[in-house]
């Protein structure tokens, strides 16, 4: 019997998948004093690979908690418009720099440390940058310094 979690290309409950990596985070977001917030619409599909979802949140919301101070929030949320959902990782971190937002999503290493000391190696971004386009969908990113950021994902409805 295969596993829901082997299927490739279909339509996935964004609600179940976000619940699951917000989950995995409560602890490291707990330590932090970081509040995790779910405003994901229910019975929402997107077409897309499930493996390659999970790996989009987990890195995006881990970033979104690496780069938020104690009592902050990171919260997760969806939109819809045309043919597209969007989903959405607020923060209330550091925000990125203009010259770094130009480079976000390049190889270039350009690691830095989170606001606890967390290290990273530089490559999550140009990963899911790469994961969402071969899933038909494009990520932008808006950010203030000091203020926090926003990555919204587009992808396909399921």
């Amino acid at each position: 019997m295969l596993s829901t979690r082997n299927k490739l290309f279909g339509a996935i409950d964004i609600e179940k998948v976000g619940q699951e990596v917000l989950a995995m985070f409560q602890h490291n977001a707990s330590v932090k004093g970081i509040s995790l917030i779910s405003k994901i619409t229910p019975k929402l599909n997107v077409f897309a690979d499930e493996s390659a979802l999970q790996t989009i949140l987990r890195n995006l919301i881990s970033n979104a908690i690496k780069f938020t101070p104690e009592g902050g929030t990171v919260t997760l949320s969806t939109e819809t418009k045309d043919d597209k959902i969007f989903i959405i990782i607020n923060d209330t971190g550091t925000g990125i720099s203009t010259e770094r937002l130009e480079k976000l999503f390049t190889l270039e290493k350009q690691s830095r440390k989170g606001t606890a000391g967390e290290k990273g190696t530089g490559l999550g971004l140009s990963l899911v940058k790469e994961l969402v386009e071969l899933n038909k969908g494009f990520i932008d990113v808006t950010s203030k310094l000091n203020k926090g950021s926003q990555f919204k994902i587009a992808l396909p409805t399921g």
